[in-house]
């Protein structure tokens, strides 16, 4: 997908706002380059759902199977789960250059990821993304959990800002951006703003 718009997309079927890759496609390839996500909805990433462990997917670079880059998430919102993108797929992920913005998930308990939702089975690259959300109550931007000890999360630059300054009791333990419990390991690298302290902002495992 090559600068494509996706604006007040629902899905019919459950899963993904604007897209769906699920098991059994046969797509060798999947690149979304420069493409804009407005308004989009659905119960389990608003814009984008990854559940896909079957055939390999040849990218760019021989070694990532999902390449995002130069694209925007704006009011994006699932009603369970990754405001933006869900994924529980095998398969290594490259998000770079991209903006989410406003994007929310469900409001329950069992409800993560504002942003992102990632059960943690493979490399995930976030490289110079930005994260700008109001901040919803007892909810993360970005939610990695699960997956095996091979899942690497990787953080390379990037911006986090909120535009709520006012955190509540119930949100103590429960940081802004990055929530991080997964079975694999989280690497930072490259300089990383974000607007809060670090207690606030990242929580790890």
């Amino acid at each position: 997908f090559f600068n494509c718009i996706f604006s007040s997309t629902k899905s019919t079927s459950g899963n993904g706002g604007s897209i769906a890759y699920l098991p059994g496609n046969e797509v060798p390839k999947l690149i979304l380059r420069g493409c804009s996500f407005t308004g989009t909805s659905s119960k389990n990433g608003g814009s984008i759902y990854f559940s896909h462990s079957q055939s390999s997917l040849l990218l760019e670079e021989d070694d990532v199977s999902i390449y995002i880059v130069g694209s925007t998430f704006t009011d994006c919102s699932a009603s369970e789960s990754g405001g933006a993108i869900y994924s529980d797929s095998d398969k290594s992920m490259t998000i770079e250059s991209t903006t989410f913005s406003q994007t929310q998930c469900g409001t329950q308990n069992g409800h993560k990821g504002s942003a992102l939702y990632i059960d943690l089975k493979n490399n995930l690259k976030l490289f110079n993304i930005a994260i700008d959300n109001s901040k919803q109550p007892s909810k993360t931007a970005i939610y990695a959990t699960k997956g095996n000890n091979n899942g690497l999360l990787q953080i390379e630059g990037g911006c986090f800002q909120s535009t709520t300054t006012l955190r509540s009791a119930r949100d103590a333990n429960i940081p802004d951006y990055i929530y991080f419990d997964a079975a694999g390991s989280i690497q930072f690298s490259d300089y990383s703003c974000f607007s809060g302290s670090q207690s606030d902002s990242i929580y790890i495992d």
